[in-house]
């Protein structure tokens, strides 16, 4: 089990629970929007079948029914050095909790201090996405207790590939395939140093990959839900105190 992940999904937590905002309507608190997060994500039938269908996928590389595919893969990457040590090295970094963490957390603070909405509630999906995703890959690696292709523990699911993916997946909920498409393709590239480095068999990146996609769609469709492309925004009258919704779209 990673430490810096614990450390950093408790600092998130910590994070969330003090900045106290939502900006949905009505406000709702953090420890209400977080909640409401966990719903979203774990109490949906599509999501149960992403993550089932992972693992099962995980199960069947593995197994002598395709071929053993997964010992083909780990052949592959011992015997080839796909990703430069250099780059390897910075996507280790880029796909490790603490920095993405640490990332989101200061992206929402600057979004404070210049007042753009839009980017604030961005930025909290983001690391509501990264938090739920940090607490479940550890209960799950204490869960499964798989071992890694280097020998040791906490195999399954890869960490550095649910971190990325889920950062990936809000980002392109919040802000469209121009953000979402280079997001995606880093993550990916994320995962694939973890095999590369044989810090991870197969079955261990794609189950991290797919926990990080449902937790980072889920919590920002709810979080900044849209309607035919267009982002639905709460509008206020000052004068009535009546409130209603907007469609805003950016192009």
């Amino acid at each position: 089990m990673s430490p810096r992940l614990f450390l950093a999904t408790l600092g998130a937590i910590l994070v969330l629970l003090l900045s106290g905002c939502s900006l949905g309507p009505p406000r709702e608190s953090a420890i209400q929007g977080f909640g409401r997060d966990l719903t979203a994500t774990f109490v949906d039938g599509g999501n149960a079948l992403i993550l089932g269908g992972a693992m099962a996928t995980g199960m069947l590389l593995d197994s002598s029914t395709l071929g053993n595919q997964e010992d083909r893969v780990a052949r592959y990457f011992d015997d080839h050095d796909f990703i430069p040590n250099g780059v390897g090295r910075q996507l280790d970094t880029l796909g490790s909790g603490l920095f993405l963490m640490s990332a989101a957390g200061v992206w929402y603070g600057g979004a404070r201090v210049w007042g753009d909405s839009h980017d604030q509630e961005a930025s909290m999906s983001m690391l509501s996405a990264l938090t739920i995703t940090g607490a479940t890959t550890l209960g799950s690696k204490a869960l499964f207790n798989d071992g890694r292709p280097n020998g040791s523990s906490g195999g399954y699911p890869s960490g550095h590939s649910s971190m990325a993916m889920a950062a990936a997946s809000s980002l392109g909920e919040s802000y469209g395939w121009k953000v979402g498409l280079p997001a995606y393709l880093g993550a990916l590239l994320v995962a694939v140093q973890r095999l590369d480095s044989r810090r991870h068999d197969l079955d261990d990146v794609i189950g991290g990959m797919a926990l990080g996609y449902v937790v980072g769609t889920s919590v920002t469709a709810r979080r900044m839900p849209t309607l035919l492309g267009a982002e639905v925004v709460p509008i206020v009258n000052p004068g009535s105190g009546e409130y209603g919704l907007a469609l805003e779209w950016n192009f």
